[in-house]
């Protein structure tokens, strides 16, 4: 079950890192918001700038079109798959969650969390 192990591995990171983030703001702040962010949002803006549209539309098309035929493909083909082959499939796309969840973290997640530098004011 080396999809079992890679999903464990997967959320494992997403705890560890969000965990982390949140009790040590300042750190977040400081190397990943003042450092480490600019220089991703950089990259992806120059990977993509160029394009007349948005990535997250052509993901989200994407996404949508895998998942209806993934579903269509296991209908088709449920029965005369062995007994554990579903929870297989399932490990499969907890991994998948997993790997999502964590990409997301480390490209915008971090950023959206609290701000040291500017805290609320009573006005």
């Amino acid at each position: 079950m080396r999809s079992a192990a890679l999903a464990a591995a997967l959320w494992a990171c997403v705890l560890v890192a969000r965990t982390a983030a949140s009790r040590h703001p300042a750190v977040v702040e400081d190397l990943y918001a003042r450092r480490l962010y600019p220089a991703v949002a950089l990259a992806v803006s120059f990977m993509t700038g160029r394009l007349p549209f948005s990535l997250a539309e052509v993901g989200l098309v994407a996404g949508l079109v895998a998942l209806a035929w993934g579903s269509v493909r296991f209908l088709v083909r449920w029965r005369s798959r062995p007994p554990g082959s579903l929870v297989r499939g399932l490990v499969r796309i907890v991994a998948v969650a997993g790997a999502v969840v964590l990409a997301f973290d480390v490209l915008w997640g971090f950023t959206a969390g609290p701000r040291i530098s500017r805290p609320w004011r009573a006005i």
